[in-house]
C-alpha cells in the first residue's frame, strides 16, 4: 500500500476523463484520472512521454511524464471509493512498448490529508480539464498553453494533400509551431515522435519506422512549460507501397489492309500501327515499349483494361513488345511477359521457275515464306510451251513455293515460259503474297527452267546388212540408227 506521504510535496495536475493531452510540469507532479485501472488497455512509453490506451478506443498521451525519473511522477487512478497509484518501477524496458503491462503495480493509497484533496480533484476531472500543466509551486494554475501547430506532408519531396496517397513508407511531415515548443506527431492517436520547433518557429520530422500501408490519420501537437496547444488540423494519407500485379498483352491487333485480325505471337504484319491491348491494375498508367524503347503510355479504366495505338510507325523487322504499369503513388509493376511480332511491309521476290522432273506441274519459288491461306487465283497465269498455251488446272502454296498443276505434261527439250498477273496494284485477299499480306509482283514471259529428262530408248539396233570393202581386207556391217 501506498503511504499518502508519496503524493506530497507535487503538484496536483487533474486531467479530463476524455482528454487526448496532458503535459508535465517541470516540478514533480499528481496526475489524476477519474478512471477504473480496468478501463486501461495498455501503457507504453515513447521517449520520455506516456501514452495510456483505453478499452473505449480513446487514448492519453502525457508530455514529459518520466522526464524527471521512472518514478518522480505519479499516475493516480480513483473511482468507485477506490483510489490507485500506478507503480512502473519494476515495468520499464527497452524493448517492444517501453512497458512491460504485467510488471506494473497498482498500489491502494492509504488515507491521509493529501488522500483527501486528491479525493476532491478526482471528483471534479470530469468537469473540468482538457488539457492540464502547472508551472511551479504546488497550487494547480493553468498557463495558456502555445496556438496549435500547422501541417503539411510531403513524400518523395512531393507535397501529399489531405486524403491522397504516396508511396513514401517515411514521409515528412513539417509546419510551423511556437518558437521554442516541441512538436509531438501522432499517427491514428498514437505518438511516433517528437522534434524541437527552432527560433523562427519551423519544424519538420521524418518517422524513425517505416509507416505501414493503409490509411494513417496525422496531426501534431506543439507543448513547452507552458502547456499543450489543440491539435493541428488531422491530415488522412495512405500509404501505398504495393506494386501492381505485372500486366498482359492480351491481344494485337492488324487493322489496315487485305489481312486484318488478330495477330499471333511471333507472327507477321503489314500494319506499321498495331493496336495492343491488355489488362492490369484499375487506373493504372500503362507504358508500353519496344525492346528498351517507350512507345507511349495509356491509362486503364475502372475495369483495369487498357488500349494503346503506336503514335509512330514500327520499323520493318522484329519488335518486342511489353508493357509496365504504375499506380498512382508510382509503385511500378514487373514488365509483362512479351510480345513478339514482325513488321513486314516488303513484297516476297519472285527466285525461279522450274518443271518438276515428269513434267506435270511448275513450282515458283520465292525468297520468303508465303500465305497459305488466300492462293492466288488460276486465271492469274499463263503458261506457254513452245509458244503454244497450256491450261493451268490447280494452284496450291506451300511454303515458299507455288505450284501449277497442268493438263498436258511438259517434255523433254521444250521451251517454257510463265506469266502471272497481281490482281491490282495494291494488297489482295487472293494472290502470291507474303504472310503479312504484301502482294508479289507480276511476272511477263518469265523463263521455266526444263528439267524433264530424255526419254528412255529401249528400242535394240536392227542390222540392215554386210559387205566387204573395195580391197577385201574388211568387212562393214550396217544397222539402222547410230550405236554407241
Amino acid at each position: 500500500m501506498a503511504s499518502s506521504t508519496v503524493l506530497s510535496q507535487h503538484i496536483n495536475v487533474p486531467v479530463e476523463v476524455n482528454a487526448e493531452y496532458a503535459i508535465a510540469p517541470d516540478n514533480p507532479a499528481n496526475f489524476l484520472l477519474a478512471v477504473r485501472k480496468e478501463d486501461i488497455s495498455n501503457y507504453s512509453r515513447v521517449g520520455n512521454d506516456l501514452a495510456i490506451q483505453f478499452k473505449d478506443g480513446h487514448a492519453l498521451h502525457i508530455q514529459g511524464f518520466f522526464s524527471l525519473g521512472k518514478t518522480i511522477n505519479n499516475l493516480i487512478l480513483g473511482e468507485d471509493n477506490s483510489r490507485f497509484l500506478v507503480n512502473f518501477h519494476n515495468a520499464m524496458s527497452d524493448t517492444g512498448d517501453g512497458i512491460v503491462e504485467t510488471s506494473i503495480i497498482y498500489e491502494p493509497i492509504q488515507d491521509g490529508t493529501a488522500t483527501i484533496a486528491l479525493l476532491g480533484l478526482l471528483g471534479a476531472t470530469g468537469i473540468g480539464i482538457r488539457f492540464a500543466a502547472a508551472g511551479g509551486g504546488n497550487g494547480d494554475h493553468p498557463m495558456m498553453p502555445p496556438p496549435a501547430p500547422t501541417l503539411t506532408i510531403t513524400g518523395n519531396g512531393q507535397p501529399v494533400p489531405d486524403g491522397q496517397s504516396t508511396n513514401d513508407t517515411l514521409p515528412t511531415l513539417s509546419g510551423t509551431a511556437k518558437p521554442g515548443s516541441a512538436v509531438t506527431v501522432y499517427d491514428n492517436g498514437q505518438a511516433i515522435g517528437t522534434t524541437p520547433v527552432d527560433s523562427n518557429g519551423n519544424w519538420s520530422f521524418t518517422p524513425i519506422q517505416p509507416l505501414s500501408d493503409g490509411n494513417h490519420s496525422l496531426y501534431a501537437v506543439a507543448t513547452d512549460n507552458t502547456g499543450t496547444s489543440e491539435p493541428s488540423s488531422s491530415l488522412t494519407i495512405e500509404i501505398d507501397s504495393i506494386a501492381p500485379a505485372t500486366p498482359s498483352i492480351d491481344s494485337v491487333m492488324d487493322d489496315i489492309g487485305i489481312i486484318t485480325g488478330a495477330i499471333m505471337a511471333g507472327g507477321s504484319t503489314d500494319d506499321t500501327t498495331p493496336t495492343l491491348s491488355g489488362a492490369t491494375e484499375a487506373g493504372a498508367t500503362v507504358s508500353i515499349f519496344d525492346g528498351d524503347r517507350l512507345l507511349g503510355t495509356t491509362t486503364a479504366d475502372t475495369s483495369g483494361n487498357w488500349i494503346f495505338t503506336p503514335p509512330s510507325l514500327l520499323s520493318e523487322g522484329v519488335h518486342s513488345l511489353t508493357v509496365i504499369a504504375t499506380d498512382a503513388t508510382g509503385n511500378s509493376s514487373d514488365p509483362s511477359a512479351s510480345f513478339t511480332l514482325t513488321i513486314d511491309t516488303t513484297a516476297p521476290t519472285f527466285v525461279s521457275a522450274a518443271t518438276s522432273i515428269d513434267g506435270s506441274s511448275l513450282v515458283l519459288t520465292y525468297d520468303e515464306p508465303l500465305d497459305t491461306a488466300h492462293p492466288p487465283a488460276i486465271a492469274d497465269f499463263v503458261v506457254n510451251v513452245d509458244g503454244t498455251p497450256v491450261t493451268v488446272s490447280n494452284v496450291t502454296v506451300n511454303g515458299s513455293t507455288v505450284t501449277l498443276e497442268l493438263a498436258t505434261p511438259v517434255n523433254n527439250g521444250e521451251t517454257v515460259t510463265l506469266s502471272y498477273t497481281d490482281p491490282t496494284a495494291g494488297d489482295d485477299l487472293n494472290a502470291i503474297q507474303d504472310l503479312a499480306g504484301n502482294d508479289a509482283a507480276s511476272l511477263l514471259n518469265s523463263p521455266v527452267t526444263n528439267t524433264v529428262p530424255v526419254t528412255p530408248d529401249t528400242t535394240a539396233p536392227t542390222f540392215v546388212s554386210a559387205a566387204t570393202s573395195a580391197d577385201g581386207s574388211s568387212l562393214v556391217l550396217t544397222y539402222d540408227e547410230p550405236l554407241d
